[in-house]
């Protein structure tokens, strides 16, 4: 999926309805290998294929930059930053140490936040994740009475708040999630405590003051 999205065609942003094999190949893609591609996304519901045709799925519009639940961020991101990584799985079986520590030399956010490109290439995939997979999470679920929320970790989109019909309603403030978070009605916590062991995870959830909002993990 990453290698399609990369490049600049209409097939790789998903903005196309139907189109041949071939046109898709124009102008930077052999075709051979490009088939070969196709059909493995065609396996997971992206495209549909019919003969030398090329059917864009409702999944496979997701991956579009111009969608509204776009995971095109997430999509390149994850490609650049997390497979390769993973070949050193062998290694955290036998150390306990994760195997992007092992492979980057350094613990995976430091690694991300010690380069412009890569820190805002990982908050935009943030925000494609919450715009696509957790649109509609909340919309039957009652939340706690309060009017401040926290979301513990929340990436600072590079789109303004303004655009999302925020403006003068969202304050983003810098700190340590391991310290202390800002004091609000509801905390959110949106793909955060998967990145970290156990001891970890406690301390991001210790620092929310006792007896103070409602934590949501999602």
């Amino acid at each position: 999926m990453s290698c399609r999205v990369r490049s600049n065609h209409p097939s790789s942003t998903a903005d196309f309805k139907e189109e041949s094999t071939d046109d898709l190949a124009r102008p930077d893609a052999q075709i051979e290998p490009l088939r070969r591609l196709l059909r493995t996304l065609a396996s997971v519901g992206l495209f549909t294929l019919d003969g030398d045709r090329v059917t864009l799925e409702p999944i496979g519009a997701t991956l579009s930059r111009n969608a509204s639940d776009s995971l095109y961020g997430a999509a390149v991101m994850w490609m650049e930053t997390h497979y390769v990584p993973f070949s050193d799985l062998l290694h955290t079986l036998r150390t306990g140490e994760p195997a992007a520590t092992d492979y980057l030399g350094k613990p995976f956010f430091d690694w991300v936040n010690e380069n412009p490109d890569r820190s805002g290439q990982f908050c935009d995939a943030m925000a494609s994740i919450t715009s696509g997979l957790c649109t509609g999470m909340f919309d039957h679920y009652q939340l706690p009475d309060g009017e401040l929320i926290a979301d513990i970790g929340g990436p600072a989109a590079r789109s303004t708040t303004s655009d999302q019909g925020l403006n003068g309603q969202v304050e983003i403030i810098g700190g340590d999630f391991f310290d202390s978070v800002p004091t609000a009605d509801i905390y959110v916590l949106s793909y955060i405590l998967h990145d970290w062991h156990d001891a970890a995870a406690m301390r991001v959830l210790r620092s929310v003051p006792p007896r103070v909002g409602r934590e949501l993990e999602c």
